[in-house]
């Protein structure tokens, strides 16, 4: 294992030798150059701190968060029955995250239902009410409910089980300019089927770098960048929001959350 071969710290030179180009590799880079402030939180056997960590909401049919009891530590909520009542949030509070410190957030999540749900992830300033999306029309000119600067990834299926994702991609807003920025996940843009798979982990990683939003979707390497998408020095919020748009409630896992910035002097 790369823990019981290498010296502490963890060196750059031997991430190059043994770990080659994988996805993991840019996380260790961080620890190894200590250039970056990275927290990963995976929710194994405590309860979750919803007092200093982390901001929690639940539609009045949905089951708010809580950790699971299952080997690697995850945190379920469900969605309601009706779309009145069926959002469910999380976040964090400290709108400490801005384009200036090249902050990140990544996901390891996963649905029972890949149908009737809208998924929504990244970095807004605020988020909504409960039960209404951040994201509203994504198939037309997008706006936002309440957010202002944003940088998230949705995944979007209206409900039909047969239907594809009316939406996948990268979406940008920000105070200073009206229009909002997309950047839709294909084959073509990315080399991989859209959208997650139901009972199957799905990775989803955003960093904003100044004014430049990066996002990485499931084993593609290839980023999803939207140049000119958000006021560098804006102060936002990591997050995760879901809502049924069906009559079917859906489990809704986290397996890990890991957020990072980078050390200024």
């Amino acid at each position: 294992m790369l823990g019981n071969t290498n010296p502490f710290p963890l060196s750059v030179r031997n991430l190059d030798q043994r770990v080659g180009n994988a996805r993991i590799k840019d996380f260790l880079y961080m620890l190894a150059a200590r250039d970056y402030s990275v927290d990963i939180y995976d929710f194994n056997i405590k309860a979750l701190d919803t007092t200093n960590i982390w901001s929690v909401a639940a539609g009045g049919g949905a089951t708010t968060w809580a950790v699971r009891a299952e080997a690697g530590g995850w945190i379920r909520g469900v969605t309601g029955v009706t779309t009145a009542c069926a959002g469910l949030q999380i976040y964090q509070p400290q709108k400490y995250w801005t384009g200036t410190s090249k902050a990140g957030v990544a996901f390891l999540w996963r649905s029972n239902v890949v149908q009737g749900v809208t998924c929504e992830m990244g970095f807004v300033d605020a988020l909504p009410a409960i039960n209404t999306t951040v994201i509203n029309d994504p198939t037309a000119v997008a706006t936002f409910n309440t957010a202002v600067d944003v940088a998230m990834f949705l995944y979007r299926q209206a409900g039909n089980a047969t239907a594809a994702p009316d939406q996948v991609g990268l979406y940008a807003a920000n105070s200073s300019a009206a229009t909002t920025q997309r950047s839709l996940q294909t084959t073509a843009t990315l080399g991989a089927k859209p959208g997650p798979v139901a009972d199957t982990e799905h990775f989803v990683a955003i960093e904003i770098d100044g004014t430049t939003v990066k996002c990485w979707i499931g084993d593609s390497e290839k980023p999803l960048v939207l140049s000119a998408a958000i006021t560098a020095a804006n102060g936002v919020l990591p997050f995760f929001a879901v809502k049924g748009n069906n009559s079917t409630s859906k489990n809704v896992d986290l397996d890990t959350i890991a957020t990072w910035s980078g050390r200024l002097g």
